[in-house]
């Protein structure tokens, strides 16, 4: 049997159950209850500050008034005094999870799309909520954070879901709320589109800020921190690194923020950055090594004589015909575009060399036909035209490969830097560091290896 210290306020005990009086009478008990737990310096042998005043006050009153006396206070407005930077503003740890991304088709718009799955999680404290009764639900009207996306479309049903407690005994006032989000981003922003396609890599952004429209709290008002589980800080990636044709290299996440064009002031957000490649295996095996070896097979024309010019054109044409059935075979993988991809410009050049093949055959059989005394003529012919079609090969293949390193290890495609990109935002880096998962493949399996990097990697 656990004994309570009577609350008394100038003699009188507070603490005693009240009368069946009228409601006057319990009126008047109420403000004198009120005025002894705020007028006394000592209440239940602890000290009663400014912060938690609320906490104790609804933790002495008599139930029949606890609803009264939180009738009147404006949950809704924001808790403060956790800040790091600013004491007065109100700290939110985050932790944002991804269960899975999936490739979206969007060829026949010209361009592709990723959809993200996953949730964040936030936890913030609210002082006014200390020592909350086990009985009482959390106010309906209690201050979350705003959420509204800044980059990417966003499909969520609630972004501002109400509430609930973190620890179940309600000592510590601490709220925690989950949403749900999806993401639908582009693969490629505007400029590089798909120009590389299948060689291409890019890195998709996305971020989220805490200020919705309505309250408008600017970043003086809400700091962001990252929350941990277990290994992971910030970001606990759920999801596989591979998903059909495409794998993650790595995915970042930081605090940032965004100031608006018009006014200037600065809002708190969260980045997330997903550096994606495309796995080449089945353009290089399907497309690539059958048209080189189209190629191959166009240039032994030249082992016929020069005078023989319906061999020759049997087996030129027949691989020119080879390679549009190649391109037909694969149509739907392509992206419908209105340039031509790296996979269009092979294309092209296989029947580009084919032609080259055919009309140097042709010169070649009337410089035969026309002048029988210059024999050494027709094979000079043959010999210039095949040199040019191995220039041509080379250049073009040495172009080929320098788009794809700077795709891939260059300072474009997915190692951009995140305000490479013209959206008409201003963003900037708050804090020193971003957090890392990025992949690596060994024995037919992905692991992640958790980091963390300075900001400026971001």
């Amino acid at each position: 049997m656990s004994l309570q210290k009577p609350v008394t306020f100038r003699g009188m005990d507070l603490s005693e159950s009240p009368s069946n009086g009228a409601e006057q009478a319990q009126g008047q008990r109420l403000d004198m209850q009120l005025a002894a737990l705020e007028e006394s310096t000592v209440v239940d042998a602890v000290e009663v500050c400014e912060v938690d005043a609320t906490s104790e006050i609804v933790r002495h009153l008599d139930p029949e008034n606890v609803s009264r006396y939180l009738s009147n206070i404006d949950f809704s407005t924001r808790p403060g005094g956790s800040g790091l930077v600013n004491k007065d503003a109100t700290l939110v740890t985050v932790l944002l999870y991804v269960s899975e991304w999936s490739p979206e088709s969007g060829h026949q718009h010209g361009g592709e799309y990723i959809t993200v799955t996953g949730s964040l999680q936030m936890r913030w404290l609210d002082p006014r909520l200390d020592n909350w009764p086990l009985s009482r639900d959390m106010p309906e009207n209690i201050w979350r954070p705003e959420l509204m996306p800044v980059r990417g479309h966003v499909v969520s049903q609630n972004l501002t879901p109400t509430p609930t407690f973190h620890n179940h005994d309600r000592i510590v006032g601490e709220c925690e709320s989950s949403v749900e989000m999806k993401w639908r981003l582009p693969v490629t922003d505007e400029r590089s589109l798909v120009r590389g396609f299948p060689f291409d890599t890019s890195r998709v952004d996305t971020a989220v800020c805490f200020s919705g429209a309505s309250r408008m709290e600017t970043a003086d008002a809400i700091e962001v921190a990252f929350d941990t589980w277990k290994d992971c800080v910030g970001l606990r990636w759920n999801a596989k690194a591979s998903v059909g044709e495409f794998y993650v290299n790595e995915v970042l996440l930081a605090p940032i923020y965004h100031a608006s064009p018009t006014s200037g002031k600065k809002y708190a957000d969260i980045g997330l950055s997903m550096r994606i490649a495309r796995d080449v295996t089945f353009y290089v095996n399907k497309i690539a090594l059958p048209l080189w070896s189209i190629l191959a097979f166009g240039c032994m024309s030249f082992a016929f004589e020069p005078d023989d010019l319906g061999s020759k054109m049997e087996l030129v044409a027949g691989m020119f015909l080879t390679s549009f059935a190649i391109q037909w075979v694969v149509l739907d993988r392509l992206p419908r575009t209105p340039y031509l991809t790296a996979v269009d410009r092979l294309v092209t050049l296989s029947m580009g060399l084919l032609f080259l093949m055919a009309l140097g055959g042709c010169i070649a059989f009337r410089v035969t036909m026309d002048y029988p005394d210059k024999e050494d003529l027709p094979r000079t012919i043959d010999k210039c035209t095949a040199g040019v079609i191995l220039i041509i090969f080379l250049v073009f293949h040495l172009s080929l490969a320098r788009d794809i390193v700077n795709g891939r290890v260059g300072s474009s495609g997915q190692n951009r830097k995140w305000n490479d990109i013209a959206d008409g935002i201003s963003f900037g880096y708050m804090g020193e560091t971003c957090q890392s998962v990025s992949f690596h493949y060994s024995g037919h399996t992905y692991y992640q290896t958790l980091a963390s990097r300075p900001i400026e990697d971001f």
